[in-house]
């Protein structure tokens, strides 16, 4: 039984919480895909020309002070993060650095290291129903590393530098995981190198 409901400026598809701030991500395709993003998602990276992304994670405090919802300060998000598309999870690390994990179908998942201190250097703003926030951009400039895996990869963990990876295709309605690996947890060994040390 759910016991309320917390409004954000987006649709959260995964989330994850990291150092007091909930962090909410939406799953967008590619235009023209059979999740097309909003409008509004489809932002160029300031930094490098030509390169654009296709969805966003709003970040909000965590707080129980008056106002607040179920523990989250919805008033408004400290941050929006512009993001590539098919997102299916994310996590940070103990330096604050954040792991994405996207996959769709049987193609294979890609997990994405960034650097968030160079993100931050990429700072612009989020125009959504007249209203601004600030926003990180997400790009190739920030970019570390990137790994592929078996498909459907989703939820992620980091505990004690392992990278833990949950996959979609272990539920009943992908059956077809059992013949691709979809029910096992697999277990990567973080390498510093991979956030850019």
């Amino acid at each position: 039984k759910a016991v309320g409901k917390v409004e954000l400026i987006n649709t959260a598809s995964w989330c994850t919480v990291y150092d007091g701030y909930i962090y909410a991500g939406t799953f967008s395709d590619i235009v023209g895909g059979a999740y097309p993003p909003e409008p509004e998602y489809i932002l160029e990276n300031p930094k490098v020309k030509g390169e654009a992304n296709c969805s966003i994670i709003s970040k909000y405090k965590l707080s129980n002070e008056d106002g607040s919802t179920l523990g989250i300060d919805n008033s408004a998000p400290v941050d929006v993060i512009s993001t590539i598309g098919k997102v299916q999870g994310g996590v940070f690390n103990k330096d604050g650095n954040l792991v994405l994990s996207t996959s769709w179908g049987v193609t294979l998942s890609g997990f994405y290291f960034y650097d968030m201190a160079k993100a931050a250097e990429n700072q612009t703003t989020y125009k959504e129903d007249g209203k601004e926030y600030p926003m990180t951009f997400l790009g190739t400039d920030s970019l570390t590393y990137k790994l592929e895996g078996p498909p459907m990869a989703e939820e992620l963990v980091i505990i004690n530098d392992k990278l833990y990876v949950m996959n979609e295709s272990a539920s009943a309605k992908y059956i077809f995981g059992n013949l691709i690996g979809g029910r096992e947890l697999y277990v990567l060994g973080i390498k510093d190198s991979w956030f850019g040390k």
